[in-house]
């Protein structure tokens, strides 16, 4: 579904707001449309990224997308508006994407639409400039190995990831104090399955990486992370293929349960781990979600072919 919309919110796009030479702006969504796994019950969480000032007679093309965003993606396609958090359905600079990393400058919101904008993200209106964004940041990330690239993983990245990741599972649980019964139970799920998920496949991609170089980056980050995370099939032992294989089930499992209507609103409707006993579907699907997790210690901690790289950059 989701390369079809991607396709059609594409075409629409350009024609209700018809791109300009001197006017350098993007649409980029997230979440499961990026990642190939939208459903009607997806946000539509997506950014307007400006690449530089406009023009004096050209002010107004950010709210005119914006607006024009909005509308294709929730009235016309059907997907839920963006949340009220601030992360999305908003305009971003991509300079601030590509400078503000590390220190204070680089707050909660910037680091994860960075990270996002690697991980999970796809643009619906002018492909080139996202494909130049990300470049951009995989570049600032190596720069220090243009000249001479390093063998091997670019920790400054992982690293950067990994504090996402960490950032998450943080911000989950302080969400969790604050709002302590709105939609826990499906937060709950999406955090331990798909947005695991979605860290695993940008791992995997880094943990492959022979020398840190961009344009090898570019193409590992173009893929899904489902699709980077099927890329280790290649070099897994048996024990390791069959975890891989059995992963790729519950993510599909897991896709398929948030289009159905009522097993999102029963999941929400649990608000403690206690709870999860009476709805037997989450209660399921949280016992898969646990699975998913020795499954990945089997491919990363104990299959030869990722075991000493991932104790080496994973650990510490």
């Amino acid at each position: 579904m989701s390369e079809q919309t991607i396709a059609t919110a594409r075409e629409r796009l350009n024609k209700i707001v018809p791109r300009e030479e001197d006017v350098q702006l993007d649409v980029v969504v997230f979440g499961s449309i990026a990642r190939r796994e939208a459903s009607p019950e997806s946000d539509a969480d997506f950014l307007v990224v400006a690449y530089e000032l406009l023009p004096e007679d050209r002010v107004e093309r950010t709210h005119d997308l914006l607006n024009a965003s909005y509308v294709l993606l929730t009235e016309e396609l059907k997907f839920k508006p963006p949340g009220a958090q601030g992360m999305f359905g908003t305009v971003i600079s991509a300079p601030d994407l590509t400078e503000r990393i590390g220190l204070e400058a680089d707050t909660n919101l910037t680091h994860s639409q960075r990270i996002l904008l690697l991980e999970e993200s796809t643009s619906i209106y002018a492909p080139d400039l996202h494909t130049r964004l990300i470049r951009a940041l995989l570049k600032r990330y190596v720069i220090d190995y243009v000249a001479d690239p390093k063998a091997g993983v670019p920790r400054f990245l992982l690293n950067d990831v990994e504090r996402y990741w960490r950032t998450l599972c943080v911000d989950y649980q302080a969400k969790r104090w604050i709002r302590r019964d709105e939609g826990w139970g499906l937060r709950y799920l999406k955090l331990v399955i798909s947005r695991k998920l979605a860290f695993v496949g940008t791992i995997t991609s880094l943990l492959l990486t022979e020398r840190a170089e961009v344009d090898p980056l570019v193409i590992q980050f173009e893929m899904p992370p489902l699709a980077r995370f099927a890329q280790l099939h290649k070099q897994l032992g048996e024990e390791g293929l069959q975890a891989l294989k059995e992963s790729l089930v519950i993510a599909e499992e897991f896709a398929a349960a948030l289009c159905d209507d009522k097993f999102r609103k029963k999941a929400s409707s649990i608000a403690s781990r206690g709870e999860f006993d009476s709805v037997p579907e989450a209660e399921e699907m949280r016992k898969r979600g646990r699975h998913l997790q020795e499954l990945l210690e089997t491919i990363f901690f104990r299959d030869p072919s990722l075991k000493d790289r991932s104790e080496r950059y994973l650990s510490f």
